[in-house]
This record gives structure tokens, sequence and C-alpha cells, in this order.
């Protein structure tokens, strides 16, 4: 259980410096719509994806 909660925290402390990172570089409001959109495009393509594969 201990290596799973440093792995856990090692995650969380990589996901904190890209969210720092892309503030740094497009400026706080901007950065974090343009990591919304990259998710919900990501999520988006992944459904029409699986939803062609699963047509009959």
């Amino acid at each position: 259980m201990p290596k799973f909660k440093e792995f856990l925290k090692d995650w969380i402390s990589l996901f904190s410096s890209v969210i720092a990172y892309q503030d740094s570089v497009y400026g706080y409001p901007q950065s974090r719509l343009l990591m919304l959109g990259m998710l919900l495009l990501g999520f988006g393509f992944w459904l029409g994806v699986f939803g062609l594969f699963s047509l009959k």
C-alpha cells in the first residue's frame, strides 16, 4: 500500500506541474479552457471510434 500512495502522489504532482506549465505559457483562463477543450475533443473522438466499431 505505501508504494501505491507514493505512485499516486507522483501522478498528482505530475498533473499539477502540467497545469502550472500551461498556465505560464497561455495565461490562467485560456489554459484551463484549452485543457478542457482537449479533454472533451479526446473524449468525443474515442466515443466516435467506439461507436463506429459497435455498428452492426
